[in-house]
């Protein structure tokens, strides 16, 4: 239940957290119907997200994009990102994109799925 998240008591009945819950889930519910149509693009293995917040920047009034990545240190810089150029059309899902693909997501949901090739790190010695 989503007044978990917020810090209610489950079962404690009709309190200020049970009301700012509900209040929050009509407006979760509000906002899902205005994006109801818009295509999901999908970027697997973002890395540190780079590319992905950019194309959610730039496709903000137009589209919903989700980042995959396997390395929680790459999720993390991700949502940093996310946060400081304030990137509201962008979910970053961690795990195995073989798993996520394969589980749960249906294909007919996603619109665009990327791949870009990865600029492998410079090394020395």
């Amino acid at each position: 239940r989503f007044d978990r998240v917020i810090g209610g008591a489950p079962g404690t009945g009709e309190d200020s957290t049970d009301k700012e819950a509900s209040a929050a889930e009509g407006s979760a519910d509000k906002k899902k119907t205005k994006k109801k149509g818009r295509p999901l693009k999908m970027e697997i293995c973002s890395g540190t997200g780079e590319w992905a917040v950019a194309q959610a920047k730039a496709d903000e009034d137009v589209a919903d994009w989700v980042a995959v990545e396997l390395r929680p240190d790459r999720v993390y810089q991700t949502l940093v990102s996310m946060a400081l150029q304030d990137a509201r059309n962008l979910c970053v899902v961690s795990g195995d994109a073989s798993v996520i693909l394969g589980q749960h997501v249906s294909p007919e949901s996603v619109s665009q799925v990327l791949i870009n090739y990865p600029e492998p790190p410079l090394w020395s010695g």
